[in-house]
């Protein structure tokens, strides 16, 4: 109950802090229970609008946040009681703190922004403190204020709590000063690094409403990202991958996430793709970003941003080291998927071609049909342009990988390959390369001798027909027993062969 006279509230107040400084939260709920948060909040009330001493408020705010140490339950009963209110006697008391720095109270503050915490981690609360009139702005005050290192703390997790409930993110993130706050705090090297992991936690909690997508893709908060990735803390770089994520989900984002700063986020989420230091979660982030962020606007700078040096793998080696060494599924299908969009968008003479090629031929091996597959239908797209051909063709491995997988497969996957040797032998230049090929020479006898339309047989028969057009070519296959036989018995019953088989007698 409200003492009668100044001196009686302080005694009563002090007596109040005696019994409540403690962390039993039984009993802090009996206190509740039994009016005491009331009591003190008429007081506080009282004291405030009677301009009573600065020790006053700081006793009656300190007996309140003992009090609030209660359990969720009483929270809740006590705000729907007095909480409205209460935050409307909390705000102006801090902002009178605030605004006499050289007689500001940083005990009073910092009670107050407790008070509010407790609050702000309520779940049932969130929404209706957000909503409160000057909430958000008094968090970011004290943010602000430089003299109090535990307000501080307090108001960001209150802050970060009220930005856990979706209903919020697009308030607080237009709110003014809250992102600018935020990111400032990220960006400054003398700030803790916990401080500065929390601000971006905060950042990533505000980034997943769809609304703030865009609006948080901004220069500013892509370079307080780059700065928090170099804290040495894991949760802190967890976090932001878990931003740029977010960020990412939105397409418009895309070019600017891949751009920034020359490349800079996208080489560390590549870095971050293999290294276990991190644990699984960060790298399966790390990865399904990546093909997020990789579509046809992109891949391809996105190839030359991150490139294969001696001292990095690059983005389409690291992408394939995932695919082919990861053992979570939902990792690997991520990598392919990105590997598939730059396979699809990069063409010959590109920065990263050739080691597009090689890391295809590296799936070419695979015991994976999925991954075999995917390489099998990039080479087959390349093939069927003729800029691309001496590439493919110059590629070490690849015409060895493609006849390996059409001599061990069946089917469709046969037919592809032997489509994709047929349009190779249709470059003039590539033919005497070709034809150095044991395996390839071997699937072309047996495929135009032996397997069904459907599996490529006419694909295997053009194939020698046009590896005949070229003298260079035509000598060698002339002297390979198996081809040549399969030439003279095919030329009994088809007038192409038999023309071949004239060019190839030339040189027997």
């Amino acid at each position: 109950k409200l003492a009668a006279t100044q001196k009686e509230t302080l005694v009563a107040v002090e007596k109040a802090k005696r019994v409540f400084d403690h962390n039993n939260t039984n009993m802090h709920d009996e206190e509740v229970r039994t009016g005491a948060a009331s009591a003190l909040y008429k007081q506080l009330c009282l004291a405030f609008h009677t301009s009573e001493s600065k020790g006053q408020l700081k006793s009656i705010t300190t007996a309140l946040e003992m009090v609030f140490r209660c359990s969720t339950q009483y929270l809740i009963e006590s705000y729907n009681d007095i909480g409205e209110g209460l935050l409307k006697v909390l705000i102006p008391v801090i902002h009178k703190e605030l605004s006499n720095p050289k007689d500001c109270n940083s005990g009073v503050i910092g009670n107050c922004s407790k008070i509010i915490k407790y609050f702000s981690h309520v779940d049932k609360l969130k929404v209706a403190i957000a909503s409160q009139e000057g909430v958000i702005l008094t968090l970011v005050h004290i943010l602000g204020n430089k003299t109090s290192d535990e307000a501080r703390y307090d108001a960001m997790h209150a802050l970060i709590g009220l930005a856990m409930a979706e209903e919020n993110m697009v308030l607080m993130a237009h709110t003014e000063g809250v992102l600018e706050e935020l990111v400032c705090i990220a960006k400054r090297r003398e700030e803790s690094d916990q401080m500065r992991r929390w601000s971006g936690a905060a950042l990533w909690s505000l980034s997943g409403s769809i609304e703030n997508k865009e609006l948080m893709c901004c220069d500013e908060i892509l370079s307080a990202i780059d700065s928090l990735c170099d804290v040495q803390c894991q949760r802190t770089v967890a976090y932001m991958i878990s931003l740029i994520k977010e960020l990412s989900k939105l397409d418009k984002n895309n070019i600017p996430l891949v751009a920034h700063n020359n490349g800079s986020l996208l080489r560390r989420l590549v870095e971050m793709s293999t290294n276990d230091e991190y644990g699984l979660d960060s790298i399966r982030k790390s990865v399904m970003t990546l093909d997020n962020l990789i579509c046809p606007e992109t891949a391809q700078a996105a190839c030359s941003l991150c490139p294969l040096t001696e001292k990095r793998p690059g983005l389409i080696v690291t992408l394939t080291s995932v695919v082919l060494d990861n053992d979570d599924p939902e990792t690997r299908n991520a990598g392919l998927s990105a590997l598939a969009e730059i396979a699809t968008t990069l063409q010959a003479g590109c920065d990263e071609y050739d080691t597009l090629l090689q890391c295809l031929v590296s799936f070419l091996a695979s015991e994976e049909v999925k991954f075999r597959t995917m390489a099998v239908l990039a080479l087959k797209d390349f093939a069927s342009v003729d800029c691309n051909r001496p590439f493919l063709t110059d590629c070490e491995g690849l015409l060895e990988g493609v006849a390996q997988v059409a001599l061990k497969s069946r089917g469709e996957e046969r037919a592809d390959c032997l489509n994709i040797i047929c349009d190779l032998t249709c470059h003039e230049e590539s033919r005497q390369t070709i034809v150095l090929y044991e395996d390839v020479l071997r699937l072309l006898a047996d495929g135009a001798m032996a397997y069904t339309v459907e599996e490529g047989r006419d694909k295997a028969m053009e194939s020698i027909i046009n590896l005949s057009l070229t003298r260079a070519s035509r000598k060698v296959v002339a002297e390979n027993r198996i081809v040549m036989i399969t030439v003279l018995d095919l030329s009994h019953k088809d007038e192409r062969m038999r023309e071949a088989f004239k060019r190839y007698a030339e040189h027997m």
